[in-house]
């Protein structure tokens, strides 16, 4: 019974996984530090890639929403998820190192690179742990405030955190060299850290929680064409200044809520085939940032000398190797968590019983 009720599941959330997936490839695509495009990219090709990376840049925030709008009528949370989590980067780097050692031969054993395998660091995955935790004290405000006081709430954080940091920053950005003004700021002491902060997780997540109590009376178009209108938007703003890629851009927490909306209303089948690839999100994510691929597979691609090429060049190769790229993962992927699963599972049932409640 179990089976069936799971294999009936309707494929819209995950197909919407999957795709923020790729999303978050063409983003580390253009990333200049990862060797990527944006770091030699001029003229047309250069605006290419920056509407590519204005469709995207919403992708990490729509996945807290996915993440804020199931979990905010929950009581109770389990550190077995926090340690799963952290397990599996621990796992992945580990194999990373191997894959590095062993396969391509470019890195060799030191004890030191061990230790810093050990080491979770993962700026996506230790802020969403955090935000786990903390959220189940933020979600009694969800049945204890009215509407009113809920959309005054999100409002009120949305002008301090949000909208105030995308005008200051994006002023200073055109202005001059820089996006921070030391003393301005509301999140840091110089600016909003380009949303890569607990506290603009915690506002998607208030909104996700709003969207789950009052959902938005649009349909998938609707909130489609609102997505589009917002990522125009949010375009028009990188052609003057650099603020466009903050996940705390107001034009960017927009188009993550419209595209959201859009999959969450989307009346869609089951399929087992997106059911599966969507298992696989967070180890193509891992393995992808990994190392192991930026230095040996997307070398193969040679993105920067593409990315000096003619628009339609750069938009056909960022298509093909993101593509590649997410196929690579995910096959790799399927191998890996037959390794690194079971042993996580291990651990999570050490501490099966160790919980918080609200």
């Amino acid at each position: 019974m179990e089976k069936t009720k799971k294999s009936q599941r309707k494929s819209n959330i995950e197909l919407l996984r999957a795709l923020l997936m790729f999303l978050v490839i063409i983003l580390h695509y253009n990333n200049a530090e990862m060797g990527g495009a944006f770091a030699v990219a001029s003229g047309a090709s250069l605006n290419v890639l920056k509407f590519m990376e204005t469709v995207s840049v919403c992708a990490v925030n729509c996945f807290i929403l996915i993440s804020a709008y199931f979990m905010s009528t929950s009581t109770k949370r389990s550190f077995q998820k926090p340690v799963h989590l952290l397990g599996m980067v621990i796992g992945y780097q580990l194999l990373s190192m191997l894959g590095q050692m062993f396969l391509t031969k470019t890195v060799l054993f030191q004890w030191k690179s061990l230790i810093f395998c050990l080491i979770p660091s993962n700026w996506f995955v230790v802020l969403f742990c955090v935000l786990y935790l903390v959220s189940v004290y933020v979600n009694p405000l969800f049945s204890v405030l009215s509407k009113k006081q809920l959309q005054q709430c999100i409002g009120i954080c949305l002008a301090f955190f949000v909208i105030y940091p995308t005008l200051l920053e994006s002023g200073l950005s055109y202005l001059s060299d820089t996006s921070e003004w030391p003393g301005l700021g509301t999140v840091t002491m110089s600016g909003s850290a380009g949303g890569y902060t607990i506290v603009n997780f915690m506002i998607l997540y208030l909104i996700g929680g709003y969207l789950r109590k009052y959902p938005l009376k649009w349909s998938s178009l609707q909130c489609f064409g609102g997505f589009l209108a917002a990522s125009v938007l949010d375009f028009i703003l990188g052609l003057f200044c650099g603020t466009y890629t903050s996940y705390a851009n107001i034009f960017v927490v927009i188009q993550a809520v419209m595209l959201f909306l859009t999959f969450l209303k989307w009346d869609m089948k089951s399929s087992v085939l997106i059911n599966d690839i969507s298992k696989s999100a967070f180890g193509i994510y891992l393995i992808h940032t990994s190392s192991f691929m930026i230095r040996d597979f997307w070398g193969y691609f040679r993105i920067q000398e593409y990315a000096q090429k003619t628009a339609g060049v750069v938009f056909v190769h960022l298509i093909i190797a993101c593509v590649a790229m997410y196929v690579a993962c995910l096959v790799i992927d399927i191998v890996c968590r037959s390794i690194v699963s079971p042993i996580v599972r291990k651990i999570e049932k050490w501490i099966h019983y160790a919980s918080i409640s609200c």
